[in-house]
């Protein structure tokens, strides 16, 4: 058993402005195991399933697949969705009352990453990262990632469908003319990524 401060003392990896983050050298198979598995020992109790996914940054699939890794070991489902922006995972565990967990270092360099934490209405909040610190979970020995499943096609579907409906197909309708090439490039941009199911995203650089 080890407890989720100690290891943060240990490895570097520390809550921050929101969700855990660190070195990627420091966030390593173990420390990601074992905040995932106090994430759903201390915040979230029994569920069923948890929505995953990432960033496109080169670290996060191997940073997910050790939290995958965790849920998978207390019993949990995992819902994987890939990479795709932090709005569209969190909306989707809203949206089927799930928790979700994402991995993602926004706008900080690449040689650091996160892991950003949801109950199934909101981001964790101060109160639920300091029941996570004081947890224990047991970590395995020679521990073994799981191998990440093809996303999960409906999330992408999900949160590219608030934003039609929300929008409506005349939003852009009296707008000046020098909106309108933007906007037909975006709606050719965005059916050649439907097609080739590839998830929308803001940069490589910036993280989502």
């Amino acid at each position: 058993m080890i407890r989720i401060q100690d290891l943060m003392d240990q490895s570097g990896v520390h809550f921050g402005t929101s969700g855990a983050r660190g070195l990627v050298a420091n966030m390593t198979n173990e420390v990601c195991y074992a905040y995932a598995a106090a994430f759903l020992k201390s915040v979230v109790g029994q569920a069923g399933a948890v929505v995953l996914g990432h960033d496109l940054r080169p670290s996060s699939p191997r940073i997910a697949s050790a939290c995958a890794q965790a849920f998978e070991d207390a019993g949990c489902a995992v819902i994987y969705a890939g990479a795709l922006p932090t709005p569209a995972l969190a909306a989707y565990g809203a949206h089927i009352g799930a928790p979700a967990l994402i991995v993602t270092g926004s706008h900080i360099p690449f040689d650091r990453n996160g892991i950003k934490f949801y109950r199934a209405e909101v981001e964790i909040t101060k109160a639920d990262e300091q029941a996570m610190r004081t947890a224990e979970v047991d970590v395995p020995h020679n521990l073994a990632c799981a191998v990440l499943p093809n996303p999960d096609p409906r999330i992408q579907e999900f949160y590219v469908q608030r934003y039609v409906d929300f929008f409506g197909t005349g939003a852009l309708d009296g707008m000046p003319a020098t909106a309108r090439p933007v906007a037909r490039g975006f709606s050719r941009s965005k059916r050649r990524i439907a097609s080739a199911g590839t998830p929308v995203t803001r940069s490589a650089s910036s993280g989502v």
